[in-house]
C-alpha cells in the first residue's frame, strides 16, 4: 500500500544504499499488486509508472528509459481463479504490451527488455506435469496464454533464459508453497527477461551476456528471482 512505501524503502535502502526506488503502487485494491525498480545513483533514467492498461491503477509496470537499453519492469496480471481474468488478459493486457514495447523501442532505436513475474510457462519444458489434464484449464498455462507469449516472441524478441539455454528442462521459477512442490521441483518457470531480438546480435552495442534463475533466493518458494545480464560492446 502507498502508506507502506516509506519504510519499506527505508529498509530496502539499508540494505542496499546507492540506489533509489521507483515504485508503481496498486491502488485499486489495497495490497493487491505492484512493482519497485532499484537505480543506481550514478544514473538518471527516464521513468514511466503503470503504463499498460494504467485504467485498471494496479501498479503493474515501470519503464525505465536508460542511455542506451529501455527496461520495463511488469507484474502481469494473473489470469486467477477460474480464468475469471483471461479474457481481459488476452484481448486487452497483451495487445497493449505489445504495443508499448513497439513503441518504446521504436522511439529511441535501443534494444527493450521486459523482465518479471509474466504469469505464463511458455513451452512445456516450462510446465513440470505438462501432459496433466488441468493444465489446459489453470492460469498461467492455458493455451490462449502460452499462445499469446508466442506471439509476443514473433514481434521481434527472445527469452533470454532460451536464447541460451534452448533445451534445459527442470528449470523453474515458481512452485506451489502449499503442496511442497519446491523439494520435489514440481514447478512452472513463470518469471522472464524477454529481450529486443538485436542483443543476440554481435555487431549490437548491447548484448545479451546471461541469463539465469536463482532459486537459492527462494528457500522456501514460491517465485525466485531471474537474472538478466546485458554487456556492452
Amino acid at each position: 500500500q502507498q502508506k507502506n512505501v516509506p519504510a519499506a524503502e527505508s529498509a530496502l535502502l539499508a540494505l542496499l544504499p546507492g540506489y533509489k526506488a521507483h515504485w508503481a503502487v496498486c491502488t485499486a485494491k489495497n495490497g493487491y499488486s505492484g512493482v519497485v525498480a532499484l537505480v543506481r545513483d550514478s544514473l538518471s533514467p527516464t521513468v514511466a509508472l503503470d503504463t499498460i492498461c494504467p485504467e485498471l491503477h494496479e501498479g503493474r509496470t515501470i519503464t525505465l528509459t536508460f542511455d542506451d537499453v529501455h527496461a520495463i519492469v511488469a507484474y502481469v496480471p494473473n489470469s486467477g481463479q477460474d480464468l475469471k481474468r483471461l479474457d481481459h488478459r488476452i484481448d486487452t493486457w497483451e495487445p497493449a504490451m505489445r504495443a508499448h514495447l513497439k513503441a518504446v523501442g521504436e522511439a529511441k532505436g535501443k534494444p527493450v527488455v521486459l523482465f518479471g513475474d509474466l504469469n505464463v510457462a511458455h513451452l512445456d519444458a516450462d510446465i513440470w506435469n505438462a501432459t496433466a489434464k488441468h493444465i489446459a484449464k489453470s492460469a498461467g498455462t492455458t493455451p490462449k496464454e502460452r499462445a499469446a507469449f508466442a506471439e509476443l516472441l514473433g514481434d521481434g524478441y527472445v527469452d533470454c533464459f532460451r536464447a541460451l539455454w534452448p533445451d534445459a528442462t527442470g528449470c523453474f521459477s515458481y512452485w506451489s508453497t502449499r503442496s511442497g512442490n519446491q523439494l520435489l521441483n514440481r514447478g512452472l518457470r513463470l518469471d522472464y527477461a524477454v529481450a529486443s531480438a538485436s542483443v543476440l546480435d554481435e555487431r549490437s552495442p548491447v548484448r545479451l551476456h546471461d541469463c539465469a534463475i536463482l532459486d537459492q533466493y527462494a528457500p522456501n518458494g514460491d517465485h525466485a528471482p531471474t537474472l538478466v545480464v546485458l554487456r556492452r560492446a
